[in-house]
Formats: C-alpha cells, sequence, structure tokens
C-alpha cells in the first residue's frame, strides 16, 4: 500500500497481481468500464500470452474502491542491430482495446479527476528499466472526461488512435472482400490459426459464459 499524491491520508493506492473482490462493484459505478476492463478480460490475456502477469492497480478512500486500473505486464523480445534485446512492457489495453482506469462516476468531478491522476501516476510507477515502457487506451468517453487531466499530468506521449464503424450489409464474404484491411485480415488469420472461433450468435448459454 503506497500514499495518494497529496498529504490526504483517506486515499491509498494498493497493487496487487489479483482482481480485489469488489472490483465488479466498482465497474459499475462507471459508466465508461467496457468488457475489457472486468477480470474476465484480464485474466484471460494473462492465460493466454507467454511470460506475462497481471497488475492490478486500486485507489480507495476511507476503505471503498472509488478507482482502478487493471495493465498486462509481459517481457518483449527484439532484434536491434541483429542482436536479441529484452525489455519489460506494461499495457492497461491489448491489441487495440481500450483500458485505461476505472473510476466512480457518482464523485465530486474534482475528485474522480485526483484519482484518474493518481492511477495514471500509479501506472507510470510499475515501469521496469531503462527500456521499460507503459502504455493505456482511453475510449472516446474516456479521452472526452479525462483527457485534458492526463494532458496537464505530462511525461506522456500522447497519439490519436484511428478507429470506424464497419458496415455489415452484404454478409460477412462481402465484409471481407471490399472492407476488411490487410492488417485486420492477418490478425484474423492469426486468431484462427490459435484455435479461435469467430461466429455471431443469439444464445443465452453461449452468452452467459462471457458474462
Amino acid at each position: 500500500m503506497t500514499p495518494a499524491s497529496d498529504n490526504d491520508s483517506s486515499f491509498s493506492l494498493e497493487i496487487s497481481d489479483q482482481a480485489p473482490d469488489d472490483w465488479a462493484d466498482l465497474l459499475s459505478r462507471d459508466p465508461a468500464a467496457e468488457y475489457t476492463h472486468t477480470s474476465y478480460w484480464t485474466d484471460a490475456v494473462r492465460r493466454h500470452l507467454p511470460d506475462a502477469d497481471a497488475v492490478w492497480l486500486t485507489l480507495r478512500q476511507a476503505g471503498e474502491l472509488v478507482g482502478g486500473l487493471n495493465a498486462i505486464r509481459r517481457s518483449v523480445c527484439r532484434r536491434v542491430l541483429g542482436l536479441p534485446l529484452g525489455f519489460t512492457r506494461l499495457d492497461s489495453s491489448f491489441e487495440g482495446t481500450s483500458g485505461g482506469p476505472v473510476v466512480a462516476a457518482d464523485l465530486a468531478a474534482s475528485v474522480q479527476e485526483r484519482i484518474f491522476g493518481d492511477l495514471v501516476a500509479g501506472l507510470a510507477g510499475q515501469r521496469r528499466g531503462l527500456l521499460g515502457a507503459c502504455a493505456l487506451v482511453l475510449s472516446p468517453v474516456q479521452e472526452e472526461r479525462f483527457g485534458p487531466v492526463i494532458e496537464r499530468l505530462g511525461g506522456w506521449n500522447r497519439q490519436e488512435v484511428s478507429t470506424a464503424l464497419v458496415s455489415l450489409d452484404g454478409g460477412i464474404d462481402r465484409v471481407e472482400q471490399d472492407r476488411l484491411v490487410m492488417n485486420k485480415r492477418n490478425e484474423r488469420t492469426r486468431g484462427l490459426r490459435r484455435g479461435a472461433e469467430v461466429f455471431t450468435t443469439d444464445d443465452p448459454a453461449l452468452l452467459g459464459q462471457i458474462q
């Protein structure tokens, strides 16, 4: 447990490799929370990536969970000038999904901003080594809500992540032929080779497995 960013002793930042028991309660208090913020998603990524560990940052006020951030830490190896170079990467997002802090939206705006700032600073504090990197991807809703806050914090390289809506008119074959760009086709193919199944369903039993 570490103190928060100022001398207010009612706030405490905790770091763990497991989600707290009241994580789902926090998600219900933030309308911007997405499936990628759930413990199911983080645990699935951790299990299926080699050398991956989950990192959970939680901020409590007088014992009540008011903010949190889930991330994945993994070892990465790249070749530079023909030589292998290893470093650690910490991501609060994965493969283009959004991530970043979850903040109880029923609190005052100034308190929400303080919670966001403490969590982002906590994530940066988990970066390891001179070549270590950490990253987070804010959803459009989060960007509107907290973009100005992270700009004021400084210390982050900010980039826009382009997104698009893809029309499904004409069916899946038309989408694949005319609207799916090459890198997305390659991602789809890699997933299929690893055993992923892609289909649509309204079967309650199947949908219940991912709730």
